[in-house]
């Protein structure tokens, strides 16, 4: 068996590991020059962090597991399906809610805050590939490391469900620094929702499903 005492320090240091490119390709976003160099670091930074996720046998262990559908074998699919959608959907309804309710409201209030605006795309070959494969590349990488990775690490320090909703969405807030607090914010309510989405299905795929359907609302 192994010692819990040095698994939980071994995965506390992974899992920062997989947090850093996210906090620190924010300080790349600030100083990059043009739509090129702003999609190469955000791209490569999220490589990276799934390069840890993946090469770390305990991440890559809680991945796999939480990409399969967490279904019975006697529930028929179609019933299991028609769920996940409809679960995916109010997930998505929620997070629209936040940016109105939270995001936009937190603008107004605390105006000037952002370091780093996302720069539009015009419609091109650059526009459709950050929207499908962009997207879909965020959505992967920030649910398996802000919900996969981050039930593991907290979880060495707590079994209260409430704490780990907590903690993981003022994390998976704080790396969205550059784009001001109302967004750090509006982050941490959205990776609130998602992480009990999480914890509810006990799949990653329903969070990742409506990850990129927030964020294709939202940029699209």
């Amino acid at each position: 068996m192994e010692p819990k005492i040095d698994r939980r320090a071994t995965d506390l240091l992974m899992g920062a590991a997989v947090a850093a490119p996210f906090v620190l390709n924010d300080f790349l976003f600030v100083r990059a020059d043009g739509v090129t160099a702003w999609l190469t670091v955000d791209y490569g930074s999220r490589f990276l962090a799934l390069a840890v996720i993946f090469l770390y046998p305990p991440f890559r262990a809680a991945a796999m597991e939480a990409l399969n559908f967490n279904k019975y074998p006697s529930h028929p699919w179609r019933a299991y399906l028609g769920r996940f959608a409809f679960w995916t959907g109010v997930v998505v309804v929620l997070s629209m809610a936040a940016e109105y309710g939270v995001r936009q409201p937190l603008k107004a209030l605390i105006p000037g805050t952002e370091l780093f605006i996302y720069p539009d795309l015009d419609l091109g070959a650059v526009y459709w590939l950050d929207i499908t494969f962009g997207l879909a590349l965020v959505a992967v990488s920030e649910e398996l490391g802000f919900r996969t990775v981050a039930r593991r690490v907290i979880g060495h320090f707590t079994d209260n469900q409430m704490w780990l909703v907590v903690v993981s969405s003022v994390v998976f807030g704080v790396i969205h620094w550059s784009n001001g607090v109302p967004n750090i914010i509006g982050s941490a309510v959205v990776g609130a929702i998602l992480m009990v989405f999480y914890l509810r299905s006990g799949s990653i795929l329903g969070p990742v499903a409506a990850h990129y359907l927030i964020d294709l609302w939202y940029f699209a």
